[in-house]
């Protein structure tokens, strides 16, 4: 059950999870697993609660025979309420969180433990904390954070509260995915690649281009200066796709900033190509022009 969507492997530490649910069952088989494989696996195991409480959870793992104040007593299993760790006294501020991760990854190890798996409520924030905009590239931006540490995080997502384009952005710029069986996958996928290029894979048409739209922009903004976006991986792009691209282009041009599209599609290219249709602020790689 804990088997990745993107390549069938088991979870293992770094790793960055998008977990959407569509029903309370599916929220209890995912985060029973989670739990039960880290108290097995000498983890420390915290979950941030905010619907489903300590309560509930507890009586997730007393179902599946686990004696849950046992390791509530020893430090194991922690319960944090969720509003109060995201959002502290001052509102959501990424910095902090960074803070927060690295701090409960290195103390769970200094307490004799192999790591941290961490598993949160999560779709409450947006929009009244947090923008959409600003969550996806939170969540692009912590998966280099989370890859570092001795730490597996799974960040839950209640399909059934949430705006089905932002689920398909996010699960586009996690590494990982545990989706329901009643939720929607993203068809593409938006990562960090060498030198902070930005890596876009899969196929994106007009049904997904507000989710493109959010995950392009969240890459855009966690990329330098000097924007690189490889499409080697991307299997099919319709012209709102290609339209997204252009306004993005504009939009950083108009902040001095160059994106370079790799490895474009020749009909994009056709498309895009100046000679044939100007596109402000988006410079093809020389030897993709046409002559």
């Amino acid at each position: 059950m804990l088997d990745c969507v993107r390549d069938g492997r088991r979870l293992q530490h770094g790793d960055h999870i998008c977990w959407i649910y569509g029903s309370d069952e599916e929220h209890r088989e995912v985060l029973t697993h989670f739990l039960k494989e880290g108290l097995e696996g000498n983890e420390r195991v915290l979950y941030l609660t905010r619907h489903f409480t300590d309560e509930r959870v507890i009586e997730y793992l007393r179902e599946a025979g686990m004696a849950a104040e046992d390791f509530l007593g020893s430090g194991q299993l922690v319960f944090l309420n969720a509003e109060a760790a995201y959002l502290g006294e001052e509102g959501f501020q990424p910095e902090r969180m960074e803070q927060a991760f690295r701090q409960a990854a290195t103390q769970a190890v200094a307490d004799g433990y192999r790591g941290l798996r961490a598993a949160s409520e999560t779709e409450w924030l947006m929009p009244a904390f947090v923008s959409p905009a600003s969550f996806v590239e939170y969540e692009l931006w912590v998966d280099r954070v989370v890859a570092s540490l001795p730490q597996i995080g799974l960040c839950g997502y209640d399909a059934r509260h949430s705006n089905p384009d932002w689920l398909l952005a996010l699960q586009a710029v996690h590494p990982y995915q545990i989706i329901g069986s009643s939720v929607r996958q993203s068809p593409f996928t938006v990562s960090s690649g060498h030198e902070g290029e930005i890596v876009v894979e899969g196929e994106v048409d007009w049904d997904c281009q507000e989710a493109f739209r959010l995950a392009l922009g969240a890459g855009a903004a966690c990329a330098p200066e000097a924007l690189v976006i490889d499409l080697a991986g991307l299997q099919f792009i319709d012209l709102s796709g290609l339209r997204t691209l252009v306004e993005l282009g504009r939009e950083l041009n108009s902040e001095g900033r160059a994106v370079r599209l790799r490895s474009c599609p020749e009909v994009a290219k056709r498309i895009m190509h100046p000679s044939v249709h100007p596109v402000d602020g988006v410079e093809l790689s020389p030897h993709f022009y046409l002559s």
